[in-house]
């Protein structure tokens, strides 16, 4: 996830016949975690600690206002895929699956840069760049 100049990213790798959660910080580190029989419980843990892809609360004590998450969807290869964005303070975040992104908000409307963020992940996980 890139958000605020900070990048996170949570993915499952295979290491010497084990899945692991590979988490690299917005420094380049890469930090792995948790030893799985299957990719399956990898996503799986990347799913229930969905906490640990969210941005970090640099003013716990300002007011902001809450993030309304709106639905998203592409066609993509005879599937259709559904997701979800939110936008606060200019940085549109899109949710699918076990991946987040966040980008910028420039001048196209949110729901348009939602679906072409979309299609950028679907197209990442299939041609195995976050693997």
């Amino acid at each position: 996830m890139l958000y605020g100049g900070c990048a996170y990213r949570f993915i499952a790798s295979n290491t010497g016949g084990i899945w692991r959660v590979r988490i690299t910080w917005a420094n380049g580190s890469v930090h792995h975690f948790g030893k799985f029989f299957f990719r399956e419980e990898a996503l799986d843990w990347i799913t229930a600690h969905p906490w640990l892809m969210e941005a970090p609360i640099e003013n716990a004590i300002s007011e902001r206002e809450p993030l309304i998450w709106k639905e998203v969807s592409i066609e993509f290869e005879g599937r259709i895929l559904t997701g979800s964005y939110g936008q606060h303070n200019g940085v549109l975040t899109v949710k699918w699956a076990h991946w987040t992104k966040a980008r910028q908000a420039g001048r196209l409307p949110s729901r348009v840069l939602a679906r072409m963020m979309l299609r950028e992940m679907a197209l990442e996980e299939k041609s195995g760049a976050r693997l």
